[in-house]
């Protein structure tokens, strides 16, 4: 199955999809409570706002892909992803953009759906700058234990194993692992 994204902002390219059916409905009623198009979906999610938080300085915008199945050409949906400004990590205080994982939209889905799509994609992101925030004292060095952009690997260490002996690798000498 051949995939293309469009996006709004102008990148063409092919998305690597196998074994994906689409699940749009057959018959797409005019009901204005469901996504019919792209200008729909861009003015619903410019409507949102993170109003009264300490999040609403984060500047959040959303990009958006056109995604289509072969072999029709008409628009099945769209992969939405949230972009959003805050304090770089390292320095504290210099601003950077970044942005979350892509989340899809069907086309035809409904107003509440998408809002709520848009609320889990905003969601994950504080949640992965909590996790890359939240750090504890480890034989006298701090850590971010949470790291969101460990690789698998690095989150297998300390892990029991389930298809074999019962076995913990500890994270350092004097730390006790329990069975």
């Amino acid at each position: 199955m051949e995939n293309r994204q469009v996006s709004s902002f102008g990148k063409v390219g092919p998305i690597p999809c196998k074994n994906v059916r689409s699940l749009v409905t057959e018959t797409m009623t005019d009901d204005p409570a469901k996504i019919r198009t792209l200008d729909e979906l861009k003015e619903l999610l410019n409507s949102i706002q993170m109003v009264g938080t300490r999040f609403e300085d984060w500047d959040f915008e959303w990009f958006i892909e056109e995604v289509v199945m072969s072999p029709s050409t008409e628009v099945t949906g769209w992969f939405i992803q949230s972009s959003f400004e805050r304090p770089d990590l390292e320095t504290g205080s210099r601003m950077q953009r970044g942005s979350g994982r892509r989340w899809f939209v069907e086309r035809g889905s409904p107003r509440t759906g998408v809002v709520f799509t848009a609320w889990m994609a905003i969601q994950q992101i504080i949640i992965h700058e909590l996790h890359e925030s939240f750090t504890v004292m480890v034989d006298g060095q701090r850590v971010r234990l949470l790291d969101p952009h460990k690789r698998l690997t690095d989150l297998a260490v300390g892990s029991r194993r389930v298809d074999g002996p019962p076995q913990v690798v500890p994270l350092s000498p004097n730390e006790e692992t329990e069975h």
